[in-house]
């Protein structure tokens, strides 16, 4: 589904202070909802941290919601 930068929004919590933000989506067929990896750092030398995630498509028949 793809790759989306953070270029600008209220952050959350966990996006305080942070840089590098990015959301991989990826549809699990299998289990029939979205994969969401959401990856940020502290500063450009750190490892990223990794938040896993789930969304669901909750209007099936024309996928829009």
């Amino acid at each position: 589904m793809g790759r989306w930068y953070v270029q600008a929004g209220i952050p959350t919590y966990f996006e305080r202070e942070m840089i590098n933000c990015i959301e991989d989506y990826t549809w699990n067929e299998a289990k029939g909802h979205i994969d969401v990896v959401f990856s940020m750092q502290a500063n450009p030398k750190a490892k990223p941290t990794v938040l896993l995630q789930r969304a669901t498509v909750s209007n099936a028949p024309t996928n829009s919601r």
